[in-house]
């Protein structure tokens, strides 16, 4: 307990934040809180013809409030999906994608690593030429 006066004293680790934008506390779906500044949009609501104001962060799947059950994260899309199958299955399918459209882009753009090689050699050749010449 002397310890935590001690560094209640000290303000150990305390950092203050005075002025700047106000910031959010914000909760993901799988728990984890980020304190946010709010990112406001407006646009109009096509329904009632009014003025609308949204925050991109809420947007974004995030809420204010701790989520009551938890969602596991994707790293394939980074967003959430209700259970841990579907996380899987969408890692695999970006993977698959990946593969596919990786293929497609070596057929359309081949590289040209091999001519460009043997210029590089036949450079570095006439190179070494001029500087024993120069050496000498």
């Amino acid at each position: 307990m002397n310890k935590e006066k001690q560094l209640a004293q000290q303000e150990a680790g305390v950092i203050p934040i005075s002025g700047g934008m106000p910031r959010v506390t914000y909760y993901a779906p799988d728990g984890t809180s980020e304190s946010l500044i709010p990112n406001y949009i407006s646009g109009v609501d096509l329904k009632t013809k009014t003025k609308v104001t949204y925050d991109r962060n809420i947007l974004g799947g995030l809420s204010l409030t701790p989520p009551t059950v938890l969602k596991p994260h994707c790293d394939g899309c980074q967003k959430w999906h209700n259970t841990q199958k579907e996380v899987d299955a969408c890692i695999k399918k970006r993977k698959a994608d990946t593969l596919k459209w990786d293929k497609k882009m070596a057929k359309q753009f081949p590289k040209e690593g091999g001519e460009m090689s043997d210029r590089m050699d036949k450079l570095e050749g006439m190179f070494e030429k001029i500087l024993e010449k120069l050496n000498e």
